[in-house]
């Protein structure tokens, strides 16, 4: 199973991270076959010159994906996840194997299962349909067709009306930007693998929150680059001058989500944002800055971008439409230097990434007419509303398990569970739930789960809540704490 694999000792990524995504190629690959079986722990320990709790961690973290199972007396096997690997001339999972392509594990937009309740990943309801309620209140001759011809709206930037509307948007937020100076993209996903590729890899040191986005950590097995998780408290990450001064004579990329972060729902404080400026931008070090929730807020607007404070054009901005409009419009920007936009524009063009043209225009016509701010208004009352009713729910069922931040976020609640639950453990207790536990977003998360606040109507997130408060109290049963 394990031939050539030996622990990469020039990265930041600790071993057990290393060993998990290597299985989790071969098994993806199918080079490990559905079935078969590992070899115990302390052989492989032994094997590879790792500690066995190095190992024991690696396979844990893949019998919470689902990739392994383990048989009581008689080992830890593959699960049958996956299709058979089709019977070819050509060894495929092999040639797949020898690419710099990681699959990213877990997506929160990801398919559940029929009638599985998943509290973790969003589910807009009709009832805050973005797009049902513009096609119903914006008359058809609002539409300019001609536009689905334009070639504007083809161009490797993307339309020059929509840059233009989003531009102005932009200036609500204090940031300046021409049109030449965006880019149109077709969703984050895209624009964080097309970052990637433009400014990571061997020897570039790539800074980013320890709780981050879900996806990232797919990306980045990728990127081959050296990969620091910083810590956050309450204002968003701590910032270490002096660690990072140090640091600053090699290449660096900061990642940050600072408003309403994904998943702990925390906003970055403007003295934190200010700090963060002074300490990257004055540096010129660049800062993707990825800001999908800066129109989200609950009780209060966020703070001004670390964009708006950028003096030597190192941030890049990334916003969209998707969060905001529960996934009916799909589109992103880059905002950055005029050099940086082009460049990145002709990666999105080698790729063949071809924005669509309705989208472009439907996303322009939502801004010029108000339609957007209009509709806003009414979701952050809907996601106010959403918020009040899950708290209940949660103090009714986990107050005595868990804690949490009742109103740090209308979107995400990120609940801490006493010492004694493990949430990986957690989910495989669960009958018809599931949830993405801290594991998914930081290795060394055994406390946290993630709630989303529409994932589901209040009536079956109650439902959902009970099974998980029934499970947590069989553990704290088995472990004596109750």
């Amino acid at each position: 199973m394990i031939k050539d694999w030996f622990p990469y000792k020039d990265t930041h990524t600790p071993v057990f991270m290393q060993l998990a995504e290597y299985l989790r190629r071969q098994i993806r690959l199918g080079t490990v076959k559905t079935g078969e079986k590992l070899p115990s722990e302390r052989s492989l320990a032994q094997k590879l010159g790792i500690s066995r709790n190095t190992v024991k961690t690696a396979i844990e973290q893949l019998i919470v994906e689902g990739l392994l199972i383990t048989k009581p007396q008689s080992g830890t096997f593959v699960s049958s996840w996956k299709k058979a690997v089709p019977k070819t001339s050509v060894d495929w999972p092999k040639i797949f194997s020898m690419g710099r392509s990681v699959p990213a594990g877990h997506d929160e937009k990801g398919a559940t299962p029929e009638g599985l309740l998943n509290i973790s990943a969003r589910r807009p309801g009709e009832q805050h349909s973005f797009l049902k309620r513009f096609l119903d209140e914006i008359p058809i001759s609002k539409f300019d067709i001609k536009c689905l011809y334009a070639d504007d709206a083809k161009s490797a930037l993307g339309s020059h009306t929509l840059r233009e509307a989003i531009a102005k948007h932009l200036k609500n937020y204090g940031i300046s930007a021409k049109p030449e100076e965006i880019l149109l993209l077709s969703s984050t996903n895209q624009t964080i693998k097309i970052l990637a590729e433009a400014f990571l890899g061997a020897g570039v040191n790539f800074y980013y929150e320890t709780s981050g986005y879900i996806n990232l950590r797919g990306i980045l097995a990728s990127a081959m680059s050296n990969n620091i998780r910083l810590n956050m408290d309450d204002e968003g990450i701590s910032v270490d001058r002096q660690k990072f001064q140090a640091m600053f004579n090699k290449k660096a990329v900061l990642h940050v989500q600072p408003s309403n972060q994904h998943p702990t729902g925390i906003t970055m404080s403007e003295s934190r944002r200010k700090e963060v400026a002074a300490l990257f931008c004055g540096n010129r070090i660049p800062v993707i800055e990825l800001d999908s929730m800066i129109d989200i807020w609950a009780d209060s607007p966020p703070p001004p971008p670390i964009k708006s404070m950028d003096k030597n054009n190192s941030v890049i901005f990334v916003g969209n439409l998707a969060k905001a409009t529960s996934e009916d419009i799909s589109i992103a920007w880059v905002v950055a230097d005029e050099y940086v936009v082009n460049n990145l524009a002709a990666i999105k063009t080698q790729q063949d990434k071809h924005l669509n043209t309705f989208v472009q225009m439907a996303s322009e016509l939502a801004f010029r007419t108000g339609f957007y701010y209009e509709y806003m208004d009414y979701f952050r009352k809907f996601l106010i509303d959403r918020r009040d009713a899950y708290n209940e729910i949660m103090h009714k069922h986990l107050s005595d398990i868990a804690s949490w931040h009742p109103t740090r976020s209308s979107y995400y609640f990120w609940p801490e569970f006493v010492k004694e639950i493990n949430t990986a453990a957690l989910l495989k207790k669960c009958r018809g739930v599931t949830f993405y536990p801290g594991k998914y977003y930081d290795p060394d998360d055994t406390a946290h789960l993630s709630i989303c606040t529409l994932s589901l109507p209040p009536e079956k997130f109650e439902t959902a809540a009970a099974e998980v408060k029934k499970a947590a109290v069989s553990i704290l049963k088995t472990k004596g704490g109750l």
